[in-house]
């Protein structure tokens, strides 16, 4: 019998002793008349996923078997959704939790994914993934709402010199995502238009500072005066000048043809 069930008979049994008896004199006898309020334990255990020792696992009205589910004939499209909550906080948890245990297994015995691929019949792919991405992002930035791909797109920014995670950076994104309701692609394409941004900023920077643009004012004219005038020395300066323009013109030109 459940504390459900049982708190409804004990107030069964106080209206069977008749209404004479005051809430508080009841209480005072043991009975627990509270039985619409929530209880946290009751609610909990009625949200279990309980395993059997046949291999399946119970929730509520569903049975879950290694080769699929046996679902009640009369199934409510209330149940029909939660059930599909449930399946998918699954599927994103047990990624994380597969990559969070093949991290502590190779940190602290030294396994190696080959042996673990064994043990576990997961792939080497699918745990060396697994574990890149819960060793990439910490599990303090890590958000609920969001799928197990959305981090695996914010796991790969790292800094170039220490390749350690940009965990600023990756808590940014995430949280963009979770406040836009952006899928996976929007995700990617908001990050991918932010770093050709980025990489646009840092080209220009670079094509026209100061000592990227060649001098070509007044001293380019003295030498080609001098050069007409058969000086060689200015002659070869002028074209070293000028083959560093047709360079740095040229990269201007590529930088258009790679935006």
């Amino acid at each position: 019998m459940s504390k459900r069930e049982q708190r409804r008979k004990q107030s069964s049994g106080w209206q069977n002793a008749g209404n004479n008896m005051t809430l508080e004199e009841a209480g005072r006898l043991g009975y627990d008349l509270n039985i619409d309020e929530p209880d946290p334990e009751v609610d909990t255990l009625e949200n279990a996923i309980v395993p059997s020792d046949d291999g399946t696992f119970i929730y509520k009205r569903f049975q879950l078997k290694p080769t699929g589910i046996i679902i009640p004939e009369d199934l409510q499209d209330e149940e029909w959704r939660d059930i599909f909550q449930v399946l998918r906080k699954l599927d994103e948890a047990i990624q994380w939790a597969v990559g969070d245990l093949v991290n502590h297994a190779e940190s602290k015995w030294g396994e190696t994914y080959t042996s673990m691929a064994e043990v576990t019949q997961y792939s080497e792919k699918s745990l060396r993934e697994y574990a890149y991405v819960a060793r990439s992002v910490d599990m303090s930035i890590r958000m609920d709402n969001l799928s197990f791909g959305h981090h695996q797109l914010v796991a790969g920014l790292k800094d170039q010199k220490t390749k350690k995670p940009l965990r600023r950076e990756q808590a940014m994104w995430l949280q963009r995502a979770s406040d836009n309701n952006w899928s996976i692609k929007a995700l990617r394409e908001a990050m991918k238009a932010e770093y050709q941004k980025q990489k646009n900023y840092e080209m220009e920077h670079w094509l026209f500072s100061k000592d990227r643009i060649p001098n070509i004012s007044k001293r380019f004219q003295k030498l080609w005066s001098k050069a007409k005038n058969g000086d060689s020395k200015s002659e070869k300066e002028l074209l070293a000048i000028v083959e560093d323009t047709r360079k740095w013109l040229t990269e201007v030109v590529e930088s258009l043809d790679n935006a």
